[in-house]
């Protein structure tokens, strides 16, 4: 059966079409599970259906982590515009630091520690616990947030397609990614339903 060239068009355009539909639909769905839903963890509650994010430039200390910056780059990269401040905290003492993100090397915890500890997001090295009161009534994370990366059981370098992968994921938890969804630690570590979400929450300064 010879089908003429218009049909096929037409045939490709509403595929085409389908999987658009079935993205946006993931996206919303999946950024509801992470984010706005604060019935999930670790929003306890605060800024039910508010979108959960950091306002302004986010103060970051990479400590010279190569992973680390890769995964910053990465993500701005992404987001289309900058959204670290990497100096104002790169060389203050941690106890010194009031606001912002802080990576520590070799410090990933979980509550049973096996092949898959290899990154957590926590409110000290070697933490699993979030602050208390780090999130504002309007959905402003304000607070400091360790990105704690690989241990002894886990080398992050050698996990992922990339050398920084865990370190977008658990970056992304830190950036108000809370429960894990399909393409975010079920299964993938991040794909582009990850990415998709990260864009949604942040398409606004």
């Amino acid at each position: 059966m010879h089908i003429k060239t218009p049909a096929i068009i037409f045939i490709a355009a509403t595929i085409i079409g389908c999987a658009s539909m079935d993205r946006e639909f993931r996206k919303l769905n999946n950024l509801n599970k992470t984010n706005l839903n604060s019935e999930n963890w670790p929003w306890n509650g605060i800024a039910h259906q508010k979108p959960k994010k950091w306002e302004g430039l986010i103060p970051v200390k990479t400590n010279g982590i190569a992973r680390a910056e890769d995964a910053i780059n990465r993500i701005e990269e992404k987001l289309g515009r900058p959204i670290f401040d990497r100096e104002s905290i790169s060389k203050l003492p941690d106890e010194q630091i009031a606001r912002g993100i802080i990576v520590s090397h070799g410090t990933a915890v979980a509550p049973k520690m096996d092949k898959h500890t290899c990154g957590n997001v926590g409110d000290a090295p070697s933490s699993y616990s979030y602050p208390k009161s780090f999130l504002k009534n309007t959905g402003e994370i304000d607070t400091v947030l360790y990105v704690n990366l690989g241990s002894q059981f886990c080398d992050d370098s050698k996990c992922g397609n990339s050398p920084s992968d865990i370190a977008v994921h658990e970056f992304g938890h830190a950036l108000g990614l809370g429960p894990h969804f399909q393409g975010f630690g079920e299964g993938p570590i991040i794909s582009n339903d990850f990415w998709d979400v990260l864009v949604a929450l942040y398409s606004k300064a």
